[in-house]
């Protein structure tokens, strides 16, 4: 039911082991985008890798490449350099002596020409845009968890118009395809733009851990049932958890944004599905509320 087409994928038998990395062509580039990987938002690199290293021994790295012809100042002393700078790999790569080797047979020291913000620090040690194979595969296993909960939630008929953003004022919608059917509109009540925080490479290992292990929706959802007061990943950041402990121990309930988000999804689909009850019942509560109070009750069921 997910399908998609690489763009390209690079595979080097290097002292009897197979490394593959995948590559995805962007006209305008792109970074690999972390915050969006943890919203469920931009899992195609990880999904791709997962794919077509299945059997391969090493998953050496994933990586956007520019492809638009990058604009150089005349007075620029290197023109070739820069140029070959603008169409560097930006993504992530193994932090292995091997697989930096393979993509970069000329980096001995210093900054890669080819992997973009990966740095030489040593005979075999790099920084950067590097990773562990426990965090290449915690990343995997993440993107995997990602689109089986988004997938089972389309298949049970959650298709809330929920679009997400990195700014206030930047267009959610401008490369949808379906914005004539969802009618998603800013401006009217109910109609809310998720504002997506960033995140640091160091900090997504560190939220999301070195194990396997990720929050799934449905044990969390299970877990309230049955009586719990929070749900999070065990390897959260300290400061998460701590913002779990103030939550639960003030008498609050600590769930993930998308799991709220669907919640709410889910109490407006159960409105609008008995308008009778829900007409009966209007008046009883309105009488109990402010006007004010009456509105952001609304705009609370509408999500």
């Amino acid at each position: 039911l997910v399908g998609g087409k690489i763009d390209r994928v690079d595979q080097a038998i290097v002292g009897g082991r197979e490394l593959l990395r995948i590559v995805d062509y962007k006209t305008g580039g792109q970074d690999f985008d972390f915050a969006g990987v943890l919203q469920g938002l931009t899992l195609q690199l990880p999904l791709y890798l997962l794919a077509a290293a299945e059997r391969a021994e090493t998953r050496a790295g994933l990586y956007y490449m520019p492809i638009s012809q990058p604009v150089v100042s005349d007075a620029e002393e290197d023109i070739e350099g820069a140029v070959a700078e603008g169409f560097r790999l930006k993504g992530l790569t193994l932090s292995d002596a091997a697989v930096i080797r393979a993509s970069d047979n000329a980096l001995t020291s210093g900054a890669s020409a080819v992997l973009y913000k990966v740095e030489q620090t040593g005979e075999t040690d790099y920084s950067g845009s590097v990773c562990t194979p426990s965090q290449m595969e915690s990343l995997l296993t993440l993107a995997r968890k990602k689109s089986e909960q988004t997938l089972s939630r389309m298949l049970s008929g959650e298709l809330a118009a929920s679009p997400a953003a990195r700014k206030k004022r930047q267009e959610a919608c401008v490369y949808c395809d379906y914005k004539s059917v969802c009618r998603f509109d800013p401006k009217k009540p109910g109609c809310r733009v998720r504002l997506l925080k960033t995140i640091k490479q160091d900090a997504f290992f560190e939220l999301i851990g070195g194990q396997a292990d990720v929050p799934d929706e449905e044990e969390a959802l299970a877990a309230l049932a049955a009586g719990a007061s929070g749900y999070c990943n065990g390897h959260a950041a300290p400061a998460v958890l701590t913002q779990v402990g103030l939550a639960v121990g003030n008498g609050g309930l600590w769930v993930g944004q998308n799991l709220m988000q669907r919640l709410l999804s889910a109490t407006t689909r159960s409105l609008a599905a008995s308008p009778v009850a829900r007409n009966t019942e209007a008046a009883a509560w309105r009488e109990r509320l402010t006007a004010r109070e009456q509105e952001a009750a609304m705009l609370v069921a509408q999500g």
